[in-house]
């Protein structure tokens, strides 16, 4: 089992909606409650994706961005949804951080 977690942080908050839309988009099944997103990969890993406004505990520069943490069976069906999700996103309005 491998558990990761890190926020992809934006330069321009008005591009939180677009990436949290394709988070969803990359989800098979999903619940959102109040911004947060729960849901499944298509290979089964367990999403949370919370939109933060400030800096997360572990994190030491105040950011805007969606926190994310992620728990699958294989590292492989980690990195395809990494993938996927890198290949939404535009490295001149996000970047991703690990937290550790």
């Amino acid at each position: 089992m491998i558990e990761l977690k890190f926020i992809i942080k934006v330069y321009d908050p008005h591009k939180l909606v677009s990436i949290s839309s394709n988070i969803g988009g990359l989800l098979e099944r999903k619940v959102s409650i109040g911004g947060t997103q729960f849901g499944l990969s298509q290979k089964g890993c367990l999403i949370v994706a919370q939109p933060v406004l400030k800096g997360p505990i572990g994190i030491n520069d105040a950011v805007n961005g969606i926190l994310v943490k992620m728990t699958c069976n294989e590292s492989e069906d980690a990195f395809l949804f990494i993938s996927q999700l890198s290949s939404n996103l535009s490295p001149h309005e996000s970047t991703i951080e690990l937290v550790y």
